[in-house]
């Protein structure tokens, strides 16, 4: 196998969430989906606010009838885009995680995956603000690979290498995705 399937929400012992888009008044306080709501999301990897993030997600698709994407970003890509791309590993940000917040960079070269989730990480500099508007531009400028869903796909994601973010719905209806992390 490639791994174990992470339990995500330790009160309840769940292995497997069930997404679907949610209004920012109905959704988590600290989620991109309080930021975004039912709209497009952007790109980024699962758990940055961990020390360390889920190594692959696991997506199932239970119904789609919104012809939504699941938009996928490489990060070499973005990260060849870069001026500098050193920064990655230099400015600092804050990741919030409640009272597990920490300081880090996006990238490191001690380690093999990225951090980078703008709805939990927070630039520690000016440097680090114009950085993270740089990858923002360069996702902005990138041509996503667009996978669409239907009842019964399945989508296997490298979230240490590879930022997704959910695309706007063509139309009004309903969208069941089943996540599990894998580690």
């Amino acid at each position: 196998g490639i791994g174990h399937v992470r339990s995500r929400t330790r009160a309840l012992g769940a292995s497997i969430e069930r997404l679907m888009p949610t209004s920012s008044r109905l959704a988590h306080q600290r989620s991109l989906s309080a930021a975004f709501g039912v709209g497009e999301l952007p790109g980024h990897i699962d758990g940055a606010h961990e020390s360390l993030p889920p190594r692959y997600l696991l997506l199932y698709c239970v119904e789609d009838t919104q012809c939504r994407p699941t938009r996928l970003f490489h990060w070499n890509t973005i990260g060849a885009m870069l001026k500098l791309p050193q920064r990655l590993q230099r400015e600092v940000f804050y990741f919030r995680s409640g009272r597990n917040s920490f300081a880090d960079s996006i990238s490191c070269a001690s380690r093999t995956f990225v951090r980078f989730d703008p709805g939990c990480m927070v630039p520690g500099t000016s440097n680090a603000r114009t950085l993270l508007s740089d990858i923002q531009e360069s996702l902005a400028c990138m041509e996503p690979l667009e996978f669409f869903w239907s009842p019964r796909r399945v989508l296997l994601i490298d979230n240490w290498r590879t930022l997704h973010g959910r695309g706007l719905a063509a139309r009004a209806g309903e969208r069941v995705i089943l996540r599990a992390s894998i580690d």
